[in-house]
């Protein structure tokens, strides 16, 4: 196994994904935003170490609800897990990223949405019988129905009116509209050390935005800092709050509410403040952990680094370990590990069982 440590990042590459995940400790990550190989996709040169290399899809489906049990112990009962998938077709679509989250819900996962990525460069193909695939969805799976961290104020849809807020995101995602369909494209130009499959950055940034606290977390307990939020609502001319029926809201609000319609409250401004999740009383917070158990060219890991999260990237391909590491810190890394004795993340991410 290869192991790089430095600045709140650990990687771990060269070993089986559920052997990687065995070495961190219980409940110590906030986030998990991964992509696992899709079935008969490609191939990294490790024979049937790979996933995606099964001989039947179901196979595959089983494979990949095993390392998310695995997952389910070392995530937070308040974390989330953002699971990227495509489909695989052979005769037919086999709709694998469906079949993957009912499994999962099986499992007691809670599927909260199932968000369609919609790419806006998707590769060719050559099929004139059918249409080109350019779409994936992102599985947004928790451990409980409520109660788990989602900081709808960290990603909001553009606003109608500048200055004012944004909308709450809906259930269709758009590049510029964060909907259920995201559409953006691949970065075809990033330094990606010859990994192949690499999602763009786009991706894991609105997943770490919403699914991890900004201001922090307990250093004792993890418990993320949730936000406080202070509505400030318009008013009409006599002093009323300002309603308007909800039809006319995405048009920007200018509409009177009619007799029948839903109301909303127009929200002109919020101000966001941050409260403790615990009452350990344990210090300054420190950074919430994001894990990618499926690290490849470190993409994850450069997007938490720079929203200021700490990482964990664990992959099979110890060959990428040191590109991943340029991809997160850029051209000069630091390579070399520390001291386990003196380095904080691996003390607080389970760094005993490093090899």
């Amino acid at each position: 196994m290869i192991e790089r440590t430095d600045e709140g990042v650990r990687l771990l590459y060269g070993a089986d994904v559920v052997d990687g995940l065995k070495l961190l400790k219980d409940k110590s990550v906030h986030c998990v935003v991964t992509s696992p190989p899709y079935w008969r996709a490609r191939t990294y040169g490790a024979g049937a170490a790979e996933i995606g290399r099964e001989e039947t899809h179901l196979q595959y489906i089983e494979r990949i609800v095993g390392v998310v049990e695995e997952i389910k112990r070392v995530l937070r009962p308040d974390g989330t897990l953002w699971l990227n998938l495509g489909d695989s077709l052979q005769e037919s679509a086999l709709c694998i990223p469906h079949r993957v989250g009912m499994a999962l819900v099986d499992k007691g996962w809670v599927l909260r949405n199932t968000i369609v990525w919609s790419k806006t460069n998707p590769m060719p193909e050559s099929a004139e019988n059918r249409g080109t695939r350019s779409h994936e969805y992102i599985l947004l799976l928790t451990r409980k129905p409520k109660g788990y961290f989602y900081n709808t104020w960290a990603c909001r849809e553009e606003p109608r009116v500048e200055g004012e807020p944004g909308r709450n995101m809906r259930d269709v995602w758009a590049f510029d509209a964060l909907r259920d369909v995201w559409a953006f494209g691949f970065n075809q130009m990033a330094d990606t050390g010859g990994h192949v499959g690499v999602f763009p950055e786009e991706l894991p940034r609105r997943c770490i935005l919403l699914g991890t606290s900004e201001k922090g977390a307990c250093p004792a307990c993890g418990a993320p800092y949730s936000p406080v939020v202070d509505k400030k609502h318009g008013f009409d001319s006599q002093g009323k709050r300002w309603f308007a029926a909800a039809d006319t809201a995405h048009e920007g609000g200018g509409g009177k509410a009619r007799r029948g319609d839903r109301k909303y409250q127009k929200i002109t401004s919020v101000d966001v403040s941050w409260k403790a999740g615990c009452s350990c009383d344990a210090g300054d917070p420190v950074p919430c952990t994001v894990l990618d158990p499926f690290s490849g060219s470190g993409t994850t890991g450069k997007v938490a680094r720079e929203l200021g999260r700490h990482y964990i990237g664990l992959d099979l391909h110890g060959d990428f370990a040191d590109n991943a590491m340029r991809r997160i810190f850029g051209p000069e890394p630091k390579l070399e590990p520390e001291p386990q004795e003196n380095n904080p993340v691996l003390d607080l991410f389970g760094g005993e069982g490093g090899a």
